[in-house]
């Protein structure tokens, strides 16, 4: 019976200050991180396959490109759509650099594949 004798008591009510969007930015920079961070491993060159998809500076046309990149020795497999993506492999054999061939960076040649005319009818697939 003595436990009856002591009833809890209610208590004053004491706000909490909720963080507000504080947590959800920290999850979106994260979940935006990760998706990039996989992105950039998945799809850069593997040394495997000898050639390598490139970008080239949006200035420079499919002529300079085609110099740059023989000049470099190497040689242009086929551009994307855009003209200013290559897949471009090394006559020797080795895995191109995208600084000695004048582009501003290397992707892998898979990423490339998806690049066709914009007016082509045939799927690039």
């Amino acid at each position: 019976m003595e436990t009856l004798k002591f009833a809890p008591q209610p208590r004053a009510y004491q706000a909490t200050e909720d963080g507000g969007w504080q947590g959800l930015i920290a999850t979106m920079f994260f979940a935006v991180f990760g998706v990039l961070l996989l992105v950039v491993l998945s799809y850069r060159p593997v040394s495997e396959m000898g050639s390598a998809g490139m970008v080239f500076p949006f200035s420079m046309t499919e002529d300079d490109i085609l110099q740059q990149v023989g000049a470099a020795g190497g040689r242009v497999v086929r551009f994307g759509g855009f003209g200013h993506l290559a897949v471009v492999v090394n006559d020797d054999g080795s895995m191109p650099e995208a600084d000695a061939m004048g582009a501003l960076f290397a992707l892998s040649p898979l990423i490339t594949s998806a690049c066709f005319d914009a007016d082509d009818v045939n799927n690039a697939f």
